[in-house]
């Protein structure tokens, strides 16, 4: 396979397209039959690259097929290992489709490229929010996996429970138990999620409203970026050519006409361009933030739900959880309980405090309900009961990304805390 890929590469820096063609063709069957999806993606992307110049129009058609692979392997990823660091080494391939939908004219197509790619490592969250509207065998399927998933986490829950009790000889076995049924119920997770995963499409993806514009932008596949603005009638392109605030600012001028006519901003961001504060920049309407001008709100971009026949939408109670400092090791956390209790209680909602520190003494007026520790099960409980959580504690990153990033709670040093899928898995996260 290395043969032929190198060949191929030669063949491109030659010019020679037929060549370059027939050699990627090759590593194309060599990648399928050994079931080497980065050498099956590069042979793609090979072809097309050997079409380009003759005939762009079967380019884009490799180009799109490529995208398709991209689709089926992603899905393929477990979430748990990384899937976004895995998407992202096939950055360049989706940056040369767009490049030649852009050369063509072609902006519509350009702006739905970009949405897709950047959405792909996401669409299992997705699914996960659109649960609710699974419908037949699919929500039966959804159904079996909660009901796997919320027994194994109470095994986690008692084995949290034994790992402090243990005598000390048996605490590393207990700990290692647990490290291996939390990563069984984190696979069988990911196997719902290939099992239920589709491609979305581009009526899945929102659409702008009457006064709003959109905007998102890519990386080119040489140098600079590709921007689009684009409202209810057409889509506008926009070259940076590097990404920063002042080249940007400068590239939204071309866009004066739509941003002068539009009261909202939804703002799409990739790469670099999330490092950006597009709410502060001035702007060519005036001298003034962008966000005194028009609304502008920034987008995860998740393709949407569509509501299963028959459902109704039913309104929960504003009701907020307050959790602060659950360790009691930072006590500057401590002071913001208070006035963040009150900016949400004079907002309308119906705050649970719980704080460390020491219980209030005492009955008087408006004194907020307040509990014991919550532990990790007790907090789990309280999430899919509440509207609007606030955390002000320690939490856990994990490098690779995925379902273990957890929030840190009273009782996490026996066992896991509350982890990224134990929120997920929520029929209603607050």
């Amino acid at each position: 396979m290395e043969w032929a890929e190198l060949d191929g590469q030669l063949a491109l820096w030659r010019g020679d397209w037929p060549s370059a063609m027939k050699h990627y063709q090759q590593l194309e069957r060599l990648g399928q039959k050994a079931d080497m999806y980065e050498s099956v993606w590069t042979a793609l992307i090979g072809q097309a690259r050997a079409a380009e110049t003759l005939t762009p129009q079967r380019a884009a058609q490799l180009y799109a097929q490529a995208e398709e692979y991209l689709d089926q392997r992603s899905l393929e990823m477990p979430i748990s290992t990384g899937r976004g660091t895995f998407l992202g080494r096939f950055e360049r391939g989706t940056a040369r489709y767009l490049d030649l939908l852009v050369s063509q004219g072609q902006h519509a197509e350009a702006v739905q490229l970009v949405r897709h790619a950047r959405a792909r490592g996401l669409w299992a969250l997705g699914l996960l929010s659109r649960a609710n509207t699974l419908t037949g065998e699919r929500r039966r399927l959804w159904q079996q996996a909660l009901v796997r998933y919320r027994k194994t986490r109470q095994e986690l829950d008692y084995l949290a429970t034994g790992a402090t009790q243990d005598a000390t000889a048996l605490q590393d076995e207990n700990k290692r138990v647990q490290q291996q049924r939390k990563l069984e119920l984190l696979q069988q997770l990911d196997q719902t999620l290939r099992e239920l995963g589709t491609r979305p499409l581009e009526k899945d993806f929102r659409r702008p409203q009457p006064g709003e514009l959109m905007l998102t932008c890519h990386p080119r596949a040489v140098r600079g970026w590709h921007c689009f603005v684009w409202d209810e009638r057409d889509v506008q392109h926009l070259q940076v050519d590097q990404m920063d605030e002042p080249h940007l600012d400068a590239a939204l001028a071309a866009a004066r006409a739509k941003l002068q006519d539009a009261r909202r901003l939804h703002v799409i961001a990739y790469g670099a361009m999330r490092q950006l504060d597009i709410h502060e920049l001035p702007g060519p309407l005036a001298k003034q933030p962008l966000d005194e001008q028009l609304d502008v709100e920034y987008s995860l971009d998740l393709p949407q739900a569509q509501p299963a026949p028959g459902a109704t939408g039913r309104q929960k109670p504003k009701t907020g959880l307050l959790l602060v400092d659950p360790q009691g090791t930072n006590r500057y956390s401590r002071r913001a309980a208070e006035p963040i209790r009150q900016a949400m209680e004079q907002a309308g909602w119906n705050v649970i405090a719980q704080a460390t520190g020491g219980r209030r003494r005492g009955e008087y007026p408006g004194k907020p309900q307040e509990q014991g520790l919550l532990d990790s099960a007790q907090l789990r409980t309280q999430l899919g009961r509440v509207t609007l959580f606030h955390y002000g504690g320690h939490a856990e990153y994990v490098p690779q990304g995925g379902w273990l990033h957890q929030l840190h709670t009273a009782d996490d040093e026996a066992g896991p805390g509350v982890m990224l899928a134990d929120i997920l898995m929520l029929e209603e996260a607050p």
